[in-house]
């Protein structure tokens, strides 16, 4: 066997804790195997190892190292045996001699195995940075760490290529995991000398040992980081930055604070100050309530807040401005044109209606733009123009109806003026406004007046003195009291009616008898309501014509003539002078003209027919109808035909003949249609006077016949003496 050489390491044996990961023994380790030669290729066994060169030590510990720590086994490996202690700082090479045999021969020995015992290394010492950090305010127990700011982020830690124990250094103000290297504080930083301001670094040093005891060491550096202010930050609350919000407990903005370390606020510390001096603060947590302590107006308003947190280092500031907007003092608005009836007394109302007196009530009305907080209308004072004088007339409700406060009826302001004035508005935050107001005056209408019927026409008879005309009648637009003493008659011919009330109406009646004339009679009623503003009117026209009136009479027809027939009427001269008394025609001229039946000297006259008619001519006589002259004892009657002698009838004879075919002007004749002959019946006319006017007329016509007439059916007509025959109907 030639001389063999092996090594171990030093740290393969047994430790005895001086290097803080406590004592260990070793197990039997193998170190290598030794190799032989046989010729014979023989199996060789080894019977020991002799040591030649030892350590001379007890093997008590790892300064007092194993004397012999080795053995061999018969296949010849080398084995370190257990619980050996070796250090090759004291002792690095054993030395032994091998004995050895083979099948064939005896043992035998030859060569030197040598081991060698190698320095266990230095462990490889690493740091996670370069550059350590720790926060000027940490307290012992906080991370050393990598980030710049000392108190987030990676925690400072140092490592090693093996199992070590680490140890730092001072560790006044260091503490290290010893097993895993991770590096903290054993000391309070806050309070202490090292702070950002003085840019003081802390250092130290960590030692690692390995299970052996190699130990390796490093030193680090831990630079102060800043503990940083709380910042002040202001938020407004925009519902109170305007004169209506900004007041006493409302709250115009609110500080908070951000702290970047999270730290807790040093309220003994913080501070409000605002130039104007019209701000309070109120504590509200961790929170400020910025609040005004009187009525802020439009303006600009600085403040400044600052503080420190628990650990004092610094103190956070900031600057803030607020605007306070001014509110708005409103808009007037109205919901619609103004209108007052010129009758308006104490406590009616404006209107929108243009009448003036119904309808919606005017009413005022604000806007706000921009409407602050709410704001609101709260009352209404109306003024004159100059916004000092309360006004005479108007007046509001706190929520802006609008009515007058004494009467408009019987001032200076009638339809077609106006009243003005000045609405003067408040909100719930004294904010004042005005705006002009114009109420425009109505006309109180007159009395609308209806006259039934409103024109007509009536006979003479129709019209006598007290007979009715008309009946008026009345409405009022504003339902105002009819003030029937003011009723009147205007006009040409107002003087010949009278009036009566009677309920709600007014009846019209001739104060005289009215005569039938060609033009029309009218009259104007007036009257006026409670107030007497204008007049109602209305204007009735009556037409009156002439009556026409057909009498048979018996006095003297058994020897009446075209020669005495005249005088048998009465008026032997025909000449209305010396007229027979109690004749016909004396009668007439007494009044009895229109009568139905009356008693003469020498016999009877009785009405037969009468009508209205403007002309004799025509029909007029034709409309009497049939006409029936028997009786009287067989002696028959004859016939008068009266008439106004007067510009209202037309067709007046002048004269009478006693045929057709004349041609003389108003010559007229009478022709009789019966059932024996149709022809010209031999008539006279006869104008004369009455004693007083009969329905206004005092002249009168009669046509006449000239004897008696016994026939029981026949019609009479008015024919010009130039005209034709009318046809025959009988």
């Amino acid at each position: 066997m030639a001389s063999q050489t092996f090594t171990i390491n030093e740290s393969s044996g047994s430790n005895d804790n001086n290097n803080g990961l406590g004592a260990g023994t070793n197990s039997l380790t193998t170190v290598g195997s030794v190799t032989t030669n046989d010729n014979e290729g023989d199996t060789v066994t080894f019977t020991g190892i002799t040591l030649t060169s030892g350590s001379g030590g007890s093997n008590a510990n790892q300064s007092n190292p194993s004397n012999d720590p080795f053995q061999i086994t018969s296949a010849g490996v080398i084995q370190l045996k257990a619980g050996q202690f070796l250090n090759s700082d004291i002792f690095s090479q054993y030395k032994y001699t091998a004995t050895y045999k083979d099948n064939f021969n005896a043992a035998s020995s030859s060569g030197t195995l040598t081991v060698n015992i190698s320095a266990d290394p230095a462990p490889n010492l690493t740091k996670n940075s370069s550059n350590f950090y720790i926060i000027e305010s940490a307290v012992s127990g906080a991370l050393v760490r990598t980030n710049s700011n000392g108190r987030s982020g990676t925690q400072a830690d140092f490592n090693a290529d093996e199992t070590v124990f680490f140890q730092v250094n001072p560790t006044s103000d260091f503490s290290i995991n010893s097993s895993s290297g991770l590096l903290s504080m054993n000391r309070n930083v806050s309070e202490s000398i090292y702070t950002n301001n003085t840019g003081n670094q802390m250092s130290g040093s960590v030692t690692a040992s390995n299970a052996f005891g190699t130990s390796a060491s490093t030193t680090f550096s831990v630079n102060v980081a800043i503990n940083n202010a709380p910042t002040p930050s202001f938020s407004n609350t925009s519902a109170n930055i305007n004169t209506n919000g900004a007041r006493p407990s409302n709250t115009i903005t609110t500080i908070s604070f951000s702290d970047t370390e999270s730290d807790t606020l040093d309220h003994n510390t913080f501070t409000f100050t605002n130039p104007s001096g019209q701000l309070n603060s109120v504590k509200s947590g961790d929170t400020y309530l910025i609040q005004p302590n009187q009525n802020l107006s439009g303006s600009s308003y600085a403040m400044t807040a600052s503080i420190k947190d628990t650990h004092g280092f610094r103190t956070g500031t900031t600057t803030h401005d607020i605007t306070i907007a001014s509110a708005p003092l409103g808009t007037l608005t109205t919901n619609g044109t103004f209108y007052l009836i010129e009758s308006a007394v104490s406590g009616a109302l404006i209107r929108t209606n243009s009448n003036g007196f119904s309808g919606t009530q005017g009413d005022l009305g604000v806007t706000y733009s921009p409407q602050y907080n709410s704001a609101a209308v709260q009352s209404f004072s109306i003024f004159e123009s100059n916004n000092t004088t309360a006004h005479q007339f108007l007046t509001a409700s706190s929520a802006g109806a609008l009515s007058i406060k004494s009467n408009i009826s019987q001032s200076a302001f009638t339809s077609g003026t106006s009243l003005t004035g000045s609405a003067v508005f408040s909100d719930q935050f004294g904010n004042t406004g005005s705006g002009s107001i114009t109420i425009n005056i109505r006309t109180n209408n007159a009395p609308s007046v209806t006259l039934t019927p409103s024109s007509q026409t009536l006979s003479t008879e129709q019209v006598t003195s007290g007979s009715f005309i008309c009946s008026a009648s009345f409405s009022d637009t504003e339902s105002d009291s009819i003030n029937y003493n003011s009723f009147t008659f205007t006009g040409t011919h107002a003087s010949l009616f009278s009036s009566e009330r009677v309920g709600n109406a007014v009846l019209v009646t001739a104060n005289t008898d009215i005569s039938a004339s060609k033009s029309n009679y009218t009259f104007t009623a007036n009257i006026k309501d409670e107030h007497g503003f204008n007049t109602g009117q209305a204007t009735h026209t009556l037409t009156v014509t002439p009556m026409v009136y057909f009498y048979k009479q018996t006095q003297g027809v058994q020897t009446m003539s075209s020669a005495n027939a005249i005088a048998v009427l009465g008026d032997a001269g025909g000449d209305d002078i010396g007229v027979t008394t109690n004749s016909p025609i004396d009668n007439f001229k007494s009044g009895s003209i229109g009568s139905g039946s009356f008693a003469t000297s020498g016999g009877q006259t009785t009405l037969v027919a009468s009508q209205s008619a403007a002309d004799l001519g025509g029909s007029t006589l034709r409309n009497f109808g049939s006409i029936n002259l028997s009786g009287n004892g067989g002696n028959g009657h004859s016939w008068m035909i009266l008439f106004p002698s007067s510009s209202a009838i037309g067709g007046k004879p002048n004269s009478m003949a006693t045929s057709l075919g004349g041609s003389t002007a108003d010559e007229y004749v009478i022709y009789n249609d019966n059932s024996i002959a149709d022809a010209v019946e031999t008539a006279g006319i006869h104008y004369f006077s009455v004693n007083s006017p009969i329905r206004g007329v005092s002249r009168f016509g009669m046509l006449h016949g000239v004897g008696a007439n016994t026939e029981t059916n026949q019609f009479y007509h008015l024919v010009p003496s130039s005209g034709s025959a009318p046809s025959s109907e009988l």
